[in-house]
């Protein structure tokens, strides 16, 4: 969302960028109830329903609800789990426990953070994505996801998520209040943990020693974007 004829006028200049004009795309008005003097189109962007893409794609294998206690290569490249299952390859990707990532690779430079949001409703129903200094996402009937805050203090990775707190959540209502009329009914909360790494890179591929072992982490906030392209590329 431009709230400004300077941002407007920055994101007309951007543009014409050859590195970025694929994906800067036309300015759209702003509906009612929003404050601002334009939307900006990101081409190519949509909204992944991650929740129903992940109880579709484990519908497609296997999934065994035990935890690893036992990792352990074979003279053969394959790896057995817990001293009994043998596979050809083991990809790791635990997210930011990562613990036989770390066990195996050592620190991967983690940089932990955790984030809250709010499931609002809204009164006066903009019926589009928005994005400010936050992020509102229709849910449909009014609804929105209204995130995501940004937290420290996730020092190693047996943490679980923090509970929700007011003053984020606070924090994220202000925020919105900047850019939207209306009342905001708070519904819900959520929180979160990020594998944000220090130097904001991923981490992935395969052991330099046990080249049947891979691994991707570290994706940060932006997993949804880079996961498809880097297992691509871990595939092939």
């Amino acid at each position: 969302m431009l709230r400004t004829v300077q941002e407007l006028n920055d994101w007309q200049a951007l543009s014409d960028h050859p590195a970025l004009g694929a994906y800067l795309g036309a300015i759209h008005p702003v509906p009612g109830g929003v404050h601002g003097v334009g939307l900006g189109e990101v081409r190519g962007s949509f909204r992944l329903n991650v929740v129903g893409f992940l109880e579709h794609m484990r519908a497609q294998v296997e999934v065994r609800n035990e935890s690893v206690e036992r990792l352990e290569p074979q003279r053969d490249g394959s790896w057995t789990i817990n001293g009994t299952e043998r596979f050809d390859r083991v990809l790791l990707a635990e997210g930011y426990q990562a613990r036989w990532t770390e066990h195996l690779w050592g620190p991967l430079g983690f940089a932990r953070t955790w984030g809250q949001g709010l499931n609002v409703g809204l009164s006066l129903d903009p019926g589009v994505m928005l994005h400010r200094s936050h992020f509102l996402l229709p849910d449909g009937n009014g609804l929105y996801q209204l995130g995501a805050s940004f937290g420290w203090g996730i020092e190693h990775g047996d943490q679980d998520p923090p509970e929700a707190n007011a003053s984020q959540a606070e924090e994220l209502l202000n925020s919105a209040r900047e850019w939207v009329d209306g009342s905001i009914d708070v519904q819900g909360q959520w929180t979160g943990i990020r594998p944000n790494t220090q130097d904001r890179r991923p981490r992935w591929g395969w052991h330099p020693e046990h080249p049947t072992l891979g691994m991707l982490n570290g994706l940060g906030s932006r997993g949804t974007l880079h996961a498809p392209l880097l297992a691509q590329e871990l595939w092939s």
